[in-house]
């Protein structure tokens, strides 16, 4: 899928020699309550003579766009490669993807065994950065599948949670390899980006009430073209 910023590819190099990727790791945590503590670009605090900072205690609610992102296969993947090898590609694939999400205006959140969660103020920019990360894992040699919901969450100091979380995750367990598959709302604060999006089906999502429409990215349009295949 074309993403107007030209989509970079990666190669696998050898880990530096402090054995890492040369990026900064995330300090965040994803809790069992759906929240995540932390962030790789922590609130700057308020200079003097600005107003006074809320208190770590007082929650702020906003609107989000959360991905959440899994290697499908790891441990196949992990016992074709063996350990070292499988280190490489896992540093390499986490780069990869903490660039796209940077690329896009996202924040990585926290990183989950094999997955990401990261997330977005724009669901287009969301949906153009799961795009692009698959095509980019598949040239590393990993398939990925996406999930995406847009809601409010709300931040507590450096803890974020909400049930667009909860959601999010309920989402990306029905996504297929190399799927990027969205929610209807997601759909609906992206009509007129051009996406095209393919009905998956009404699905029930653990613990959530009613049934849930997911719709499965398949390409896009751009003015004056034909739909351009994902």
């Amino acid at each position: 899928m074309e993403d107007g910023g030209g989509s970079r590819p990666f190669r696998l190099a050898s880990r530096t020699a402090a054995g890492g990727t040369g990026l900064a790791p995330s300090t965040a945590m994803q809790q069992g309550d759906g929240t995540v503590v932390g962030s790789d670009r922590p609130d700057q605090p308020i200079t003097n003579g600005g107003p006074p900072r809320p208190s770590a205690s007082v929650a702020r609610r906003f609107l989000t766009t959360v991905l959440f992102i899994d290697v499908v296969d790891s441990t196949r993947r992990a016992v074709e490669l063996g350990d070292s090898d499988w280190l490489v590609l896992q540093e390499a694939h986490e780069a990869m993807i903490r660039f796209e999400v940077a690329r896009f205006a996202g924040r990585c959140l926290s990183t989950i065994g094999d997955g990401v969660v990261a997330s977005f103020a724009s669901a287009a920019a969301a949906v153009r950065c799961a795009a692009s990360i698959a095509d980019n894992s598949r040239a590393l040699g990993v398939e990925v599948r996406s999930g995406l919901h847009s809601g409010d969450a709300e931040r507590r100091g450096r803890r974020i949670g909400g049930i667009v979380f909860h959601v999010g995750a309920r989402v990306m367990n029905f996504a297929a390899a190399g799927e990027v598959l969205v929610s209807r709302t997601v759909t609906e604060l992206v009509s007129g980006a051009g996406f095209v999006f393919a009905r998956r089906g009404s699905h029930r999502l653990k613990g959530l009430p009613g049934d849930w429409p997911l719709y499965s990215l398949i390409g896009r349009r751009t003015l004056g073209t034909r739909c351009t295949a994902v």
